[in-house]
């Protein structure tokens, strides 16, 4: 197996074992998740483009230190100003790892395999793209079938009512909505789900606390899963009678289309 297919395995789908919503093989270590909201800036669309592919090269050298990097285009903000236009995702095995990438400032001593030009596009980051804001997250919980990046992400950003627990969200996650989603997965309807908590910015002051994320792997997938998630939601609601549901846990603040644009995992 390649390097960077074990990297993914062990960094990027590494689940608590304290959680409910425990459908797959568990570890002791946590992992961490840094995204990066970005829109490049007027008439440097092209150069961002560009400069995506150095990062890439980048974030491959650093394979080795169990980082792997993802960058999603938002088509849902197209258009929106002041919105990011991309996301790119920065996976750690460990906050340790985390810690000692940001501390040592690695991303700029790893420019083995750069040309000159490449180099200077990366020093002009801050020329090229504007930096709307950063989240620091935490896994807490994957279904799936396979290791992948799907093509598709329906991204769905939630903020806990007043008085309510992230362990009771993810506590009916695991009751009411991980069944539908396996039985999805199990069929190919769906390639996965994922659930982070947003570690930074967090607090009651922050305008969402956790992230619900559907993975498919073609547009048309997507657009069909509200009629069949409801179909296999009746088929097994069975399930559920005397269970105290709380629809109202959480406070749906947004949902957004990312597509894949690029990765170092090799699908």
């Amino acid at each position: 197996m390649k390097t960077h297919q074990k990297i993914i395995k062990s960094c990027l789908f590494i689940l608590i074992t304290m959680l409910v919503l425990t459908v797959e093989a568990q570890d002791k270590n946590t992992s961490y998740v840094v995204c990066t909201y970005m829109k490049a800036k007027p008439g440097m669309e092209q150069d961002y483009k560009a400069l995506a592919q150095v990062w890439k090269k980048i974030y491959k050298n650093l394979e080795r230190d169990s980082i792997a990097w993802a960058l999603y285009e938002v088509p849902t903000n197209a258009g929106v100003q002041g919105k990011y236009h991309y996301v790119g995702a920065i996976f750690f095995g460990s906050q340790k790892g985390m810690a000692d990438y940001y501390g040592d400032k690695q991303l700029f001593n790893n420019t083995k395999g750069l040309s000159p030009n490449e180099i200077n596009l990366m020093q002009r980051s801050d020329e090229i793209r504007e930096v709307i804001r950063e989240d620091v997250m935490i896994w807490r919980g994957v279904v799936r079938n396979k290791v992948s990046y799907p093509k598709y992400l329906w991204v769905e950003q939630h903020k806990l009512n007043p008085n309510e627990r992230g362990k009771d969200y993810l506590d009916m996650t695991g009751k009411v909505t991980v069944p539908v989603i396996r039985k999805m997965v199990d069929a190919e309807d769906l390639e996965a789900m994922y659930v982070f908590q947003r570690r930074l910015p967090s607090g009651t002051s922050a305008d969402f606390n956790l992230f619900r994320i559907l993975g498919f792997t073609s547009f048309e997938k997507l657009l069909a899963y509200p009629e069949i998630s409801n179909k296999v939601f009746s088929e097994i609601n069975s399930n559920l009678i005397g269970y105290d549901w709380k629809p109202d846990i959480t406070e749906l603040v947004a949902e957004e289309l990312w597509k894949l644009v690029d990765t170092t995992f090799e699908q």
